[in-house]
């Protein structure tokens, strides 16, 4: 499935839906994603503690995050999981350096940006 694909089915099972800056961010029922979890590479990832994943893309892809019964999902820029070395800094540069920014200007930690439901929308 591309990305595009992966996007709409997580459209077409959201729970809830905001923009809390630049991107939407979709949550969906745990077991939503259980038929899809093949799609996607288990990563430890510090910013996020609980269980997180990224789709198999290598530029564009879904960020999924587990919370409990609930996932949550957001695309993001270039795929740390497919070669750190390649696509750390971008990464850092177009999806981490922004909401780090947000979350200081809103004076929240930048975990928080992903909590459901969002406090801060």
């Amino acid at each position: 499935m591309t990305t595009d694909e992966l996007w709409d089915y997580f459209k077409s099972k959201q729970v809830h839906t905001c923009i809390p800056f630049d991107r939407e961010f979709i949550w969906i029922r745990a077991s939503d994603f259980t038929p899809i979890t093949h799609y996607f590479k288990a990563e430890m990832n510090l910013l996020h503690p609980e269980e997180s994943f990224r789709s198999r893309h290598i530029w564009k892809h879904i960020h999924v995050l587990k919370q409990g019964k609930l996932v949550h999902a957001h695309i993001d820029t270039g795929n740390v999981t497919r070669s750190y070395v390649l696509y750390s800094l971008p990464h850092f540069i177009f999806d981490i350096i922004p909401y780090l920014y947000f979350a200081a200007r809103k004076g929240v930690t930048l975990s928080s940006l992903f909590d459901f439901p969002s406090r801060n929308n």
